[in-house]
């Protein structure tokens, strides 16, 4: 089928189509363990001026396959009786293979992360109902759990 039959075949679907955008969110993956490639890492700031650093993650398995998350770490400094996210961040950078001593070094750190294959564990806070991401280990391409056929049309990712 050439182009032209091909954007024939969609120009109901396409004309029917609000042009207005949604709120661009998946839906929320549930609590598990999962495997997932960080295909984007960020270092800014935010709104606030704070430091931050973002990993996008896409899923890899065992289910919901091709869905996007992402992992925030504030690395500014907490608000009085908070506890920093420093520590932790750096523990992670450690467990996917990144080994960055000084943090003069943490630019250059973000160029070699996209890419990794890593674990992580969805889990919601007893306390505050939000959702969480603890990231996990490298893992290699053997290492990746994926789905069976039925699995696999069950947990489409909505895009």
């Amino acid at each position: 089928m050439g182009i032209d039959e091909q954007i024939e075949s969609i120009s109901e679907e396409f004309d029917g189509a609000s042009k207005e955008k949604s709120d661009g969110q998946y839906p929320e993956l549930p609590e598990g363990n999962y495997q997932g490639v960080i295909d984007k890492a960020t270092l800014m700031t935010n709104k606030e001026g704070k430091l931050t650093a973002r990993f996008g993650i896409r899923v890899l398995g065992p289910t919901h396959v091709g869905q996007m998350t992402s992992r925030f770490y504030n690395l500014s400094k907490p608000a009085p009786g908070k506890k920093s996210q420093v520590p932790r961040f750096k523990q992670d950078l450690f467990g996917i293979g990144v080994e960055v001593t000084s943090s003069k070094d943490l630019k250059d750190a973000f160029e070699v992360i996209p890419g990794r294959k890593i674990t992580f564990e969805i889990w919601k806070s007893k306390t505050t109902n939000y959702t969480n991401i603890s990231i996990g280990k490298l893992i290699d391409d053997e290492d990746v759990e994926t789905p069976s056929q039925s699995e696999k049309e069950d947990t489409k990712a909505p895009f």
